[in-house]
C-alpha cells in the first residue's frame, strides 16, 4: 500500500532493478468511497463528478481545480409539502449514508407516500427485488457515494424540489417508473420474525 492508501502489486525488473507496477487498486476514482462528495455523482465520464439535479457545487472553486470533496448543496431549500416531489437515476449504485429506515412488508407506492410525509426523507426504493419487487429502504440525510454504471438496471429515486431546474432530458426513467435497489450492506443484521427496523450506516457495494 503506498502513501495514498492505494494497494498496488510490483515486479523487480531484472535489468534496470527497479520496481514496476503490475495493477494498482482502486484504478478508478469512483472506486473510492465518496469520492464526488454528499449529494454528488461519480461517473466514468467528463466531468467525472457531477451534482444530483436541483443541487450545486457547495464550493464551485474547489470544483473548477477538480476536488469536488466538499459535496453538492440544494440549489432551493425543500419546503416539507410545498412542491417537492422525486426524481430518478437509471443505472446506479445506490448511496451508503448515515441513516435509513427498512420496512419489509410495505410496497413502493406506500414508500413513496411515506418518505414525502418525512421532510428527512431524502431517497427511497425497493429492498427486495428478487421475483416481484416489494418492501421499502428510506434513507434520510446527505446521499454520499453514489455511482453511475450505464449497464446495470438499478433506478434511484431521490427527493427535489419541483421548482428546481429540472429537465426531462436530464432524468433517466425506465418503462415503468419503478425504483430498484442496488446490494447494500447493512450495519445490523434483522432477524427472521422481523419486518421493519433502523440502523446509522447503510454502505453500497
Amino acid at each position: 500500500m503506498d502513501q495514498s492508501g492505494s494497494v498496488q502489486r510490483l515486479v523487480l525488473d531484472a535489468e534496470s532493478t527497479e520496481w514496476a507496477i503490475m495493477y494498482s487498486l482502486p484504478n478508478d476514482p469512483c472506486d473510492n468511497y465518496g469520492y464526488s462528495g454528499a449529494n454528488g455523482i461519480c461517473r466514468n465520464s467528463h466531468p467525472i463528478c457531477m451534482c444530483l439535479q436541483g443541487f450545486t457545487p457547495r464550493s464551485q472553486e474547489e470544483w473548477e481545480v477538480f476536488n469536488t470533496s466538499s459535496g453538492c448543496m440544494r440549489r432551493i431549500p425543500l419546503v416539507c409539502h410545498g412542491g417537492e416531489g422525486f426524481s430518478q437515476l437509471l443505472g446506479v449504485k445506490l448511496p451508503g449514508i448515515l441513516e435509513f429506515s427498512l420496512n419489509k412488508s410495505m410496497n413502493i407506492e406506500e414508500c413513496r407516500v411515506k418518505c414525502l410525509m418525512n421532510c428527512s426523507c431524502t431517497a427511497y426504493a425497493n429492498s427486495d427485488i428478487s421475483g416481484v419487487a416489494s418492501g421499502c429502504i428510506m434513507w434520510f440525510g446527505d446521499l454520499v457515494d453514489v455511482t453511475v454504471f450505464i449497464d446495470e438496471d438499478k433506478i434511484a429515486t431521490f427527493r427535489t424540489s419541483c421548482m428546481g431546474d429540472l429537465k426531462a432530458s436530464n432524468i433517466l426513467l425506465d418503462s415503468n417508473m419503478n425504483p430498484k435497489i442496488s446490494d447494500f450492506g447493512l450495519a445490523r443484521v434483522f432477524g427472521g420474525d422481523e419486518n421493519e427496523g433502523k440502523t446509522k450506516k447503510v454502505g453500497g457495494t
